[in-house]
């Protein structure tokens, strides 16, 4: 597949790192201090024996960018003890970790979601119909995110995945996530899954503008195509954590919100 250069992996966030440093820094704290501060913060959240195991060498190592997948609960801590705000971190983080062009940083929203705050987000917009593009997919047993689109189905919400073909035929990740939701589907309400939930493949020359993961809901508001009572167009880029699974999502502005729809409805001809 070819990789959006607008997505590009930074081998390192070093970008990331220098803006932890400055947010040190502007407290005039040490990386000791630092990270005492983020340990002693956590147990007042926390369980005591559930403290976090931050040190000044891990501090080093994210001040330099060398830690590719910063723990959540980390940087949340992180946060309050530099008086900032999680999202301010996660969309640096994000910025760096993908290479995003300063033309779509522009377009990143201020929402920062759990996938697991993603379904009641989608409720309070209203959703009736949903695009999940998913060039990594990923599915196993236990998956939430699964789970999460189960609950959606439910309210016979029509969700279309647009996933790389090598993915769909037998044995492989999505056919899989195909047949529990088949299964899961049937058992619950005695009908196909199918009736609402779509696939479409992701080509070459579609890649190149779908080589990141995002959910836009009521995509044909996007488009004025639908009613004021179809709900509001949204969107969120999905962030994967360590292991590739869905981690959270941060909101995509409006304006790049039509682009994408725009993009996706020309190339598969709705």
């Amino acid at each position: 597949m070819k990789n959006n250069p607008k997505f590009k992996r930074s081998p390192e966030l070093k970008e990331f790192g220098k803006f932890l440093k400055v947010m040190r820094a502007r407290l005039g704290m040490t990386q000791t201090e630092a990270a005492s501060a983020i340990v002693n913060r956590s147990m007042y959240s926390r369980d005591k024996h559930d403290a976090l195991a931050m040190s000044q060498s891990l501090m080093a190592q994210l001040e330099a960018g060398k830690v590719r997948n910063p723990d959540e609960v980390i940087l949340r801590v992180m946060a309050e003890v530099y008086e900032i705000s999680y999202e301010s971190i996660i969309k640096e983080l994000v910025k760096d970790k993908y290479n995003i062009d300063p033309d779509i940083a522009n377009h990143l929203g201020d929402e920062v979601l759990s996938t697991d705050d993603l379904p009641n987000w989608l409720y309070q917009k209203g959703v009736k119909s949903l695009w999940i593009i998913a060039p990594n997919f990923f599915y196993d047993d236990y998956d939430d995110f699964a789970l999460n689109v189960c609950s959606l189905l439910e309210l016979k919400i029509h969700i279309t995945y647009f996933v790389n073909e090598n993915i769909t035929g037998e044995g492989g990740q999505y056919y899989e996530f195909d047949r529990f939701m088949s299964s899961w589907f049937y058992a619950s309400t005695g009908k196909e899954a199918r009736e609402y939930l779509h696939c479409r493949t992701i080509t070459s020359d579609q890649s190149t503008f779908m080589s990141t993961g995002f959910i836009i809901s009521n995509p044909q508001q996007a488009l004025l195509m639908a009613s004021p009572e179809e709900g509001e167009a949204t969107g969120v880029y999905i962030m994967p954590d360590k292991n590739g699974k869905p981690s959270y999502g941060i909101g995509i502005n409006r304006s790049e919100l039509r682009r994408l729809v725009t993009k996706i409805w020309q190339s598969y001809s709705f």
